[in-house]
Parts: C-alpha cells; structure tokens; sequence
C-alpha cells in the first residue's frame, strides 16, 4: 500500500518569491511509478458558452468554447531524484515517460520553485480564471493511479506589463449632443493610476439647446474583463464605483463646470493583459439632461 500527500508552506505567495513545499510518498512496499510528472504552472483559462440554432426548427443547443494558456511552467522531478538517491527516475528509451522506482519506506521529498516577477495576479472572472496548481500524477504498475494536486494563489505589486492599445489620451475629451456639450478634464494628462489613489478632474457643460435643463451629473469608475475564446468575445463590467458631481448655478445656463473626485478602492482588481483576456477600467461622465437621452463622454484608463 501507498500513501501520497502534498503539501505548501503556505497556500498565497508574492510574485517574485520562492515557494517551499514537500511531497510525502510513504510505501508499505517497494514502488514502481510509470508515466510520471510532476510540475507547477500557472494558466489562463477562458470559458464562453453561447447558445446557437439548428436545424430548420430553429432549436438551441448550448456550445462552450475554451481556450487555455501556460504562462508560467516549472518541471519538479528533479526533487524527487534529489531526495530518493539512485533508485531514480529513468526515461522509456524514446523520452516520452518517466519511471521511478520507489523502495520501501516514507520518502520526504522537500521541493521549491521562484514565482516570475511579472506573473500574473490569481483571477477568477466570469468567463476567465488565472490559476496556480501544483500536480503530481503517475500510473502505479499494480494499483489505482495516483494524481496530487494543491492550488495555490499569487498576488502582484510590482507594475504589470498591461495593454498598450490604452494610450496616455490628454487633458480632455469632448462629446456633443442636442445642443449640450460635455467635457470630461482631468488633472493629470496619463492613462494610469494605482489602487488608492483619486482621480480628480472637472466636468464642463456648455448649454446652447435653448432651454433643456441638466437634471445631474454623475462620474463612473469601471472595472471591466474582456474575454476571447474561439472567435466569441465577451465584455462584462466586474466592478463599478459611481461618484455625484454637483454643478453651481441653475442647470440652464450657458457654461456650468463642476470639480470632481474618485478614489480607486485598495482593493481594486489591477489590470493586465493576457493571451485570451485583460481587464482595464473606463472612467464615464454622463449627464441626466431633463426631457433628452442621457449623454455620455468615456475613456479608457489602466490601474496598475
């Protein structure tokens, strides 16, 4: 009879650091393992089911799409040659699986490995997950086959490589409709912030619609995923902070501006950008205008 366990340090480790573990094999008899492997990595999975029609009628069937990335990769079999001695793991003659012979006994396998500095944070997402596993898995040659594994999570403070389609955009951007203009300033002319920080800037309102009053004002902060797997895309905001803007003077004048402040929670999820997925933020102004559609100036920002 044989006994496996896994096991970490802990179960949440930094980018950059080194995480520490041991496998435990205890065997109440000698041990041939076949078809070894055992690894960490860390993966993007995006998931998107959609529902098609088929046929003339025109019935749904649900259909999934995956697609699945390995960012981060790390062969650990070497701990087991270092702590087991000349019983070793060997290779079948064409490299393609490992064997090991394991002698009677309880084997403490001590392992480490260095998490990339610039790893991605653990995410999990409507339609995308970041994940951290280690796993060990091997065909026992009389028995059950064996498969350990233990998920762990990685968070990252250093400034993550994220998306350079989200260019610094200026001071301002302007949107018009009906006769109402709506500015959108910021104080600082960048694209980029980090959690706890405030965004500060100013809504301008310029009103030639010859009576159409502004009924209020609002600045939204989103964070949204945006999600790709097999030709389908998916879009969803995550999180949403709203803040009131108050405009001085009565919301028919000709000119109105308003000073405006957002915090960035600490907890705001950082942006990034993978192979089939990112998350980035969108600051939006929109303005309630009495009688008309609500009007809306937006940019895209990144918090790193």
């Amino acid at each position: 009879m044989a006994d496996f366990d896994l096991s970490l340090e802990r179960n949440q480790y930094a980018a950059g650091e080194t995480a520490k573990g041991t496998l435990i094999i205890s065997a109440g008899r000698g041990l041939q393992l076949r078809g070894l492997k055992f690894y960490v990595c860390g993966e993007e999975i995006s998931s998107i089911t959609e529902r098609k029609e088929y046929g003339s009628q025109a019935f749904a069937l649900p259909t999934t799409y995956n697609e699945f990335n390995t960012f981060f990769y790390e062969d650990l079999s070497a701990f087991l040659l270092k702590s087991i001695g000349n019983t070793i793991i060997r290779s079948d003659d064409d490299g393609s699986s490992n064997r090991l012979e394991v002698p009677k006994g309880v084997w403490k396998i001590p392992f480490e490995f260095t998490i990339p500095k610039y790893a991605y944070e653990s995410y999990k997402g409507k339609y995308v997950s970041i994940i951290y596993i280690i796993i060990f898995k091997a065909d026992k040659a009389w028995g059950k086959d064996v498969k350990e594994k233990i998920p762990f999570s990685v968070f990252n403070h250093n400034t993550m490589p994220t998306d350079d389609n989200i260019k610094d955009w200026g001071a301002d951007i302007t949107v018009e409709g009906e006769g109402i203009n709506l500015r959108l300033y910021l104080e600082d002319s960048k694209n980029t912030f980090s959690p706890g920080d405030t965004i500060k800037g100013k809504l301008i309102v310029e009103n030639s619609s010859g009576g159409k009053s502004i009924k209020n004002a609002e600045i939204i902060l989103r964070g949204i995923e945006s999600t790709y797997a097999s030709n389908s895309t998916r879009i969803s905001t995550v999180e949403t902070y709203k803040q009131k803007v108050e405009f001085n003077g009565g919301g028919e004048e000709d000119s109105n501006s308003a000073p405006f402040e957002i915090h960035i929670p600490k907890e705001a999820k950082r942006s990034y950008k993978a192979v089939y997925s990112k998350y980035y933020w969108e600051i939006d102004a929109k303005l309630d205008i009495a009688g008309s559609r609500d009007l809306h100036v937006s940019t895209n920002i990144q918090i790193v």
